[in-house]
């Protein structure tokens, strides 16, 4: 059987003219190492409802998504079952294990991303407690997952019914945020909220625990700490990244050549260290950025059929659950190193955004009240 897509090729999919931005950007020449890296996670993809060429060239996001997921599996190892109507993804090996992806889309009015700019961008390695608004993004966050995993859970007892999933089998949702232009600064605040009701407060750096949020712009709140919630024991973990986007796609390809046209780095957090936790990471050929960087996954502690750690042990993927004889929440790793957030821009522009970036670094590491304080 050919399994081989044509993602780029118009005549299996849509007019050109009706491309999602995105896409179409693939297409110039500057990005043929990207479009190279996209045809080799196509390769053995299987396309269940011959849609995902056309979803690809019109709307991007979750095509790429699915992709990109099809590819940390293979990564990690798993063995993927017969393809089937639903859900997404069947691992058979090394447990079997269904999972359902889904994408947090911004809502119909939110100013679209091909629209950001400088501070958009620098707004990704900006410490939370500086960054003007940034209680009301989280919010809006929660908003946006809440829905789409809310669709996802709801999924679960239609296959149940149609005999697509398993009582005594883990469901995984698989959750990629693009809910807002600056969605990739959201770390994993939104999740640790929703799932758990650890609500974070940038002004402080701490979490409180809520059971509730109000939805920005509305007068309604929407509950959280959905995990604790009987009607979601059916959900074993969320697989989540708010990062995984054309950035991914930079940072991968200046993991492979010097000659990348953008400059990436990320900012990532060593929790064994109290003072300067924070530092900066170039992502070059010698110190690349892994497929698996800027991965999550969160663990349902009260879950029917739990999912093992060790089936998420990989470089790059942070677990988060029950900690301390279910005495709290935080990572389940002995030193856990996550990637907070990541910035990439032109080459040329790297004397402007460098002593910026080196800025907001130090800014991390001074914390909220310079009182060099960190706790999760």
């Amino acid at each position: 059987m050919d399994n081989e897509l044509h993602l780029f090729d118009d005549s299996e999919g849509v007019p050109i003219s009706q491309w999602d931005w995105r896409t179409a950007m693939l297409l110039d020449h500057p990005f043929d190492q990207h479009r190279g890296l996209i045809e080799e996670w196509s390769k053995d993809f299987y396309d269940r409802d011959n849609k995902i060429v056309k979803e690809f060239q019109a709307t991007f996001r979750s095509a790429f998504w699915e992709l990109y997921l099809n590819n940390v599996f293979r990564s990690l190892g798993f063995k993927l079952g017969k393809p089937q109507e639903a859900p997404d993804f069947s691992v058979v090996e090394p447990c079997k294990m269904s999972i359902e992806a889904v994408v947090a889309k911004a809502k119909k009015d939110s100013p679209p991303e091909s629209t950001r700019g400088m501070l958009d961008h620098l707004s990704m390695v900006e410490p939370p407690w500086l960054h003007k608004g940034f209680n009301e993004l989280l919010n809006e966050s929660i908003v946006r997952h809440s829905n789409a995993l809310c669709s996802k859970r709801a999924l679960f007892d239609s296959y149940k019914k149609r005999g697509k999933v398993s009582d005594d089998e883990p469901y995984v949702i698989a959750l990629s945020s693009h809910d807002q232009i600056r969605s990739g600064a959201e770390y994993i605040y939104p999740m640790m909220a929703l799932l758990y009701g650890c609500y974070y407060d940038s002004s402080s750096d701490k979490y409180t625990i809520k059971d509730n949020v109000v939805k920005p712009g509305k007068n309604a709140t929407i509950p959280i700490g959905l995990f604790a919630k009987k009607e979601w024991a059916c959900v074993s973990a969320v697989l989540y990244s708010c990062t995984t986007t054309i950035g991914k796609l930079d940072a991968l390809c200046a993991s492979q050549s010097e000659n990348a046209q953008n400059a990436v780095c990320f900012v990532w957090r060593d929790y064994s260290k109290t003072e300067e936790p924070y530092y900066l990471h170039h992502v070059t050929p010698e110190t690349p950025e892994i497929l698996t960087e800027g991965l999550f996954v969160f663990h349902n502690p009260f879950a029917d059929n739990p999912v093992a750690l060790e089936t998420f042990l990989h470089p790059g993927i942070e677990q988060l659950g029950s900690v301390g004889n279910g005495q709290g929440i935080g990572f389940c790793s002995d030193a856990p190193r996550p990637m907070i957030a990541r910035i990439s821009f032109d080459k040329r522009l790297g004397g402007l955004y460098f002593p910026l970036i080196e800025e907001r670094l130090n800014a991390y590491n001074l914390g909220p009240d310079n009182s060099r304080l960190y706790l999760i």
